[in-house]
């Protein structure tokens, strides 16, 4: 007789009998397949646990767009030290998300961030970073000393945002390095300062772009003994046209080497109003506004760039698209100056297979409307701004259908023989209104097409479907010798 899946029998020791137990054989089966069960499971979770499980990919990997070639004037946008007040807290000052959506609206080409983008290195920060920025455009962020601030952490950093140190040469005419400030001078910073010069050819211009500045003083700089190896390096080499620091919290900038060196530290954390007034001639010190910057790089090596307010009072850019073929832009933006400012905006228009961008200086204090106008293979664009084009990329090339805005008309032509287009200008768009920023030129390579990698590390898919296959051939085979006995 079986009682629930036991075989009753007698035993006898010491004179007693003892009545015994025993499992009837499918009761065997049936743990040995439960225990093989808890086994498998057991083996899937370690392997979940002792891999990588965070799939996302690195932020400068994500974000990476390719940049045509041949455009007449590339826009980008200029961050730098977004962290909270409060270093332990994982939000950003409300600030940063204002300049983040206003650089989402404007869609500019890259995204260059001058460090100290999170309190304290820790990875709820670093995560909330990436959230915030993962839907840009061609985001390149260097180090600051509050990103590091957590020991070990850089390694997440560099993981989920990006190197320690790169360059970017995508634009023409120039090469941008960033650089990591925060690394030790016996190796690091010497290696660093080495490296640029070794990569900087001599018919490109290059832009350097770390977290603690080398000039103007503003007596929050970087020490001496790692400005030497940096200054004499580049009066070893003609080629470094621009400086782009952070670290001080606010906006400065001047000239010195043949070098415009600017700071800009304004973009969320608590604003410095010191020093009382400028160390050195020819200096500009703006303290207390919270700013961010465009830059517009040409490839004739030359610039500009417009310091935009960003607080209640600094205006707005509104871009409305009033259907699919047509936009409207305010502009009501004011620079850092006060006055308004030029601001560089790109809209766009699917067409058939193909994405057609008008990018437009959007002049001070005004209304541009921007109109496509698709004809069989051509696209007709009419903006009423003096200043723009429109280029369509073309796929798997580095260039792209280029038109310049003449007299407010532009006539992409995208059959499968385009003509020929029109080849990039040197004029730069207008000045922007303040006579304050300096107008030095600067210079970056030839682009090349970035490279589409995906992302590395975590579970080993294949291993756990497996196990899972495994798991349930166990179970359905246990369920099956369990009713056959």
């Amino acid at each position: 007789m079986i009682y629930n899946g036991l075989i009753p029998f007698y035993m006898i020791k010491g004179g007693n009998m003892f009545m015994v137990y025993s499992l009837s054989r499918a009761s065997k089966l049936l743990i040995g397949v439960l225990l093989l069960v808890l086994i498998s499971t057991t083996l899937t979770s370690f392997i979940i646990a002792s891999g990588n499980t965070d799939n996302r990919e690195q932020l400068f990997k994500l974000t990476r767009r390719r940049i045509p070639s041949n455009l007449p004037w590339y826009p980008l946008a200029v961050i730098g030290d977004n962290r909270p007040h409060d270093a332990s807290q994982v939000r950003f000052p409300q600030v940063f998300y204002m300049i983040v959506d206003e650089i989402r609206e404007t869609k500019p080409l890259g995204v260059i961030g001058t460090g100290d983008h999170v309190g304290r290195g820790a990875k709820p920060q670093i995560d909330e970073l990436y959230n915030t920025l993962k839907d840009l455009e061609n985001v390149w962020l260097v180090l600051g000393n509050h990103d590091i601030y957590t020991p070990g952490n850089i390694t997440y950093w560099e993981k989920l945002i990006g190197p320690q140190y790169y360059y970017i040469d995508d634009i023409p005419g120039w090469k941008i390095f960033f650089i990591d400030s925060e690394a030790r001078l016996s190796t690091e910073w010497k290696q660093q300062v080495n490296w640029v010069f070794q990569n900087l050819k001599d018919d490109e211009a290059g832009i350097l772009v770390f977290h603690r500045p080398v000039y103007p003083y503003v007596e929050h700089n970087l020490d001496g003994e790692r400005i030497k190896p940096l200054i004499t390096a580049i009066k070893q080499h003609d080629h470094i046209k621009l400086v782009i620091q952070g670290h001080w919290h606010g906006f400065a900038v001047t000239e010195k080497l043949g070098i415009t060196w600017i700071i800009t530290g304004g973009a969320g954390a608590p604003l410095y109003y010191y020093p009382k007034k400028p160390y050195e001639p020819n200096t500009i010190l703006v303290k207390g506004k919270y700013h961010y910057l465009y830059l517009i790089l040409f490839p004739n090596q030359t610039y500009t760039y417009y310091p935009v307010r960003a607080d209640a009072a600094s205006g707005k850019i509104v871009i409305d698209k009033i259907n699919e073929t047509a936009y409207t832009i305010e502009n009501t933006k004011r620079s850092i100056f006060n006055n308004y400012t030029y601001v560089p905006v790109r809209v766009s228009y699917h067409y058939k297979n193909w994405t057609i961008y008008a990018v437009i200086l959007a002049p001070p204090n005004k209304d541009v409307t921007v109109n496509f106008k698709p004809t069989s293979y051509t696209v007709e664009i009419t903006c009423t701004a003096n200043t723009w084009y429109a280029y369509a990329p073309r796929k798997n090339s580095s260039e792209a259908i280029v038109a310049n805005g003449v007299d407010h008309h532009a006539v992409l032509v995208l059959g499968k023989k385009p003509a020929t287009t029109t080849s990039p200008t040197t004029t730069s768009p207008s000045k922007t209104t303040t006579t304050t920023q300096p107008s030095t030129a600067t210079s970056t390579t030839k682009s090349n097409n970035p490279t589409t990698t995906t992302p590395t590390g975590g579970v080993n898919t294949g291993l756990i479907i497996a196990v899972t296959v495994v798991i349930i051939g166990l179970v359905i085979g246990g369920v099956f010798l369990v009713r056959k006995h």
